[in-house]
């Protein structure tokens, strides 16, 4: 388990202890682990747990930077911590983009879950969903803004996660738009009580052209393919069926691939019918506003969702785009 240190006064951000010895997952940026009071988690009702932050390669506090708040913070970093011993490799990702030119660079928060079934509720569209936004937005929002130099309005805070985290993700953009400005959201699980309140509700999310930015994409098999396994059928994605015996991707069949084989297939539904309803609602699909990418027999698992992670962190942080000039750069947002 990585050590940490308290930083020094003179060097890094207001609060937090460096964590060692990070790992290949963290690519160039360093990690600091931000400490949080729980009486910051009991007013919500919520357990505690780590918080930690990604800076990129050459963070410095003459500059302000973009923030991405990320769930599952445990699965994208770190194979250690993360949930079937791979991760995202996601600040390696980001540091490669940003050797590149193809991003700005961020600060991403790595917010970790607290295992089943308590990630289920508080990534869902549930009260303990909302209430876990409302941490994030009224407790660690200001104390990542107080400790670290952030461009801090809704144009420059984006969320990002996978299948229950990328329901987070769209829920955060969703219930808090003055917040956050776009999401990226990953084999994500949309059920019809959402659908059907953005289908009533959501005429303002194809308002000003990129005011607000939705990633989604989704990995699995084409609906004639999994029509050859016996008792599939894509309905199942609604009812969250998981007795499917199918093999996974480029490698051996485990115990485990009957449920994350081939699950995305059974999430492509709602994926397709969350399209249809943004694009009803103004949201031009391919424009700068809405993305998205079909990843054609991608497994349910980190490894899928790390190789292409490259996808929403370049639609989110995409210079032009996210409109971020050099006189940006320098001045803090009051």
């Amino acid at each position: 388990m990585p050590t940490a240190h308290e930083m020094p006064a003179m060097q890094q951000p207001q609060l937090g202890f460096r964590v060692q010895h990070p790992g290949e997952g963290a690519g160039q940026g360093q990690l600091w682990r931000l400490p949080l009071h729980s009486t910051s988690f009991r007013q919500y009702g919520l357990s505690e747990r780590d918080v930690v932050i990604w800076l990129p390669p050459g963070y410095t506090e003459l500059r302000s930077y973009p923030v991405i708040y990320a769930f599952d913070g445990q699965n994208l970093m770190n194979p250690s911590t993360s949930f079937r011993g791979m991760d995202w490799q996601l600040g390696a990702v980001t540091s490669a983009l940003i050797n590149k030119g193809a991003i700005v660079p961020p600060i991403i928060v790595l917010l970790n879950n607290i295992g089943w079934p308590f990630r289920y509720f508080e990534y869902g569209d549930t009260d303990m969903g909302r209430d876990h936004l409302g941490w994030i937005v009224n407790e660690l929002k200001p104390k990542v803004d107080s400790a670290f130099s952030t461009l801090r309005g809704p144009r420059h805070t984006f969320a990002i996660g996978s299948s229950m985290g990328g329901t987070a993700a769209f829920l955060s953009v969703w219930r808090h738009p003055e917040i956050f400005g776009g999401a990226g959201c990953l084999s994500p699980v949309f059920h019809l009580p959402l659908l059907a309140e953005v289908g009533t509700q959501g005429r303002w999310l194809g308002g000003r052209q990129g005011a607000h930015r939705l990633y989604i994409d989704n990995g699995g098999d084409s609906f004639e393919k999994m029509a050859e396994v016996q008792g599939w059928s894509p309905e199942d994605h609604y009812w969250g069926r998981s007795d499917i015996q199918v093999g996974g991707r480029g490698r051996a069949v485990s115990p485990e691939d009957h449920y994350w084989g081939r699950f995305d297939t059974q999430l492509q539904p709602g994926v397709e019918a969350m399209l249809a309803i943004l694009q009803l609602q103004g949201m031009e699909l391919g424009s700068k506003q809405l993305k998205y990418f079909r990843d054609s027999g991608a497994h349910h698992s980190e490894d899928a969702w790390g190789a292409r992670a490259w996808r929403p962190l370049q639609f989110l942080l995409d210079p032009l785009v996210c409109d971020i000039g050099d006189a940006d750069w320098g001045a803090k947002h009051p």
